[in-house]
């Protein structure tokens, strides 16, 4: 059977006077560091290294009066007349596929079904997760899933490439990461009604090897002379919040021997301490206990999905909520280690979840 489904694609580009191009991650790079105040922060949201963000920007750095930024030490980052034109241009730019965006819903309300309409979900990958397609297909939602990094999720949503984004922020330190992972968001937010929809909780840490032979129990012995770490790649909100504990730690990157060794899953993780790659990794408790491994709990977080009210329609946002009210979602949730879906999840508003 052939599915077919109508396809908006809209490319621009900005070109300097001397007829270089930027590079397409510029403007939200922009647009993190108008929502952060910091360039540092603002190359984490857009899961960038420091380093990289800053040679993005370097081309426009001379002459200094048409620099896109104004960096001062101490002070943070902001944009310059000139930054603040070229973000302000960037989202005109995009009014053309916002404005279409209503009427498109509208007549996918009406006709969708004779195409077989699907909604993309951009997710930071979650063992419970892979089981909400089936799920949203027994309530009549058609979802497609793909894994990626939180902040790549959240940065997708943004830029208007999926309908749905799925990613993570830890409970204890929700308004801190809220703020840093979820600046594209909010910066979209003034323009569009964004909403967000809370699916579960679960329990992340140390993924140690079974029996425990070096005898990890803290992050602070990471550190320790011959044990071997492995990581989740840049822009993954796992790695967004062991980085953040880290820090709280006093701990730095460099004297983790493996941090740089990076797995794009929470199963490829376990599977590499498994099979002895390393002593252990960070990730959800449910991985540990697929590959039987140890596991040392630091951190609760919540796993939400975001989307925008004007990307779904009433309908579709209805048969999602009553998807994640299910039983057999319920069900899946309720049988991995360290998870658990709230009674009754339902949609809010992206200030209140932030707070």
């Amino acid at each position: 059977m052939i599915e077919w489904r109508p396809v908006l694609r809209l490319e621009w580009a900005w070109e300097g006077g001397d007829g270089r191009v930027a590079d397409t991650r510029l403007p939200a790079l922009l647009a993190a560091v108008s929502a952060t105040g910091s360039l540092r922060r603002a190359a984490r949201t857009c899961g960038l290294s420091y380093r990289h963000a800053w040679t993005l920007l370097q081309p426009w750095t001379e002459p200094a009066e048409h620099a896109l930024l104004a960096m001062k030490r101490g002070h943070g980052a902001t944009l310059t007349p000139r930054g603040e034109a070229l973000l302000a241009l960037e989202r005109a730019a995009q009014d053309p596929v916002r404005d279409l965006s209503p009427r498109l819903a509208a007549i996918a309300a009406t006709h969708g079904a004779a195409f077989g309409a699907r909604h993309l979900c951009e997710a930071s990958h979650d063992l419970a997760l892979v089981s909400l397609p089936e799920c949203a297909r027994a309530n009549g939602l058609a979802l497609d899933l793909k894994f990626r990094g939180s902040s790549d999720a959240v940065a997708a949503l943004s830029a208007g490439r999926c309908a749905m984004a799925g990613f993570h922020v830890p409970l204890a330190r929700a308004h801190l990461l809220r703020r840093t992972l979820l600046a594209p968001l909010l910066a979209l937010a003034r323009e569009v009604d964004i909403a967000i929809i809370p699916v579960l909780r679960r329990t992340q840490g140390l993924i140690i090897a079974k029996r425990n032979p070096r005898r990890l129990s803290a992050l602070a012995d990471l550190t320790g002379r011959g044990v071997r770490f492995v990581n989740r790649q840049r822009g993954a909100g796992t790695r967004l919040l062991l980085d953040t504990l880290l820090a709280e730690a006093g701990i730095t990157p460099r004297a983790i021997a493996g941090y740089e060794q990076e797995e794009f899953t929470h199963a490829a993780v376990a599977a590499t301490v498994a099979a002895g790659g390393a002593h252990a990794g960070f990730g959800i408790a449910a991985a540990a206990a697929q590959f039987g491994l140890g596991f040392v709990p630091l951190a609760e977080e919540t796993y939400a999905l975001a989307f925008r009210r004007d990307a779904l329609t009433a309908r579709d946002e209805a048969l999602l909520v009553a998807t994640l009210r299910a039983r057999s979602w319920r069900d899946s949730v309720g049988r991995l280690a360290g998870y658990r879906a709230p009674a009754r999840p339902s949609v809010q508003s992206l200030d209140r979840f932030v707070g």
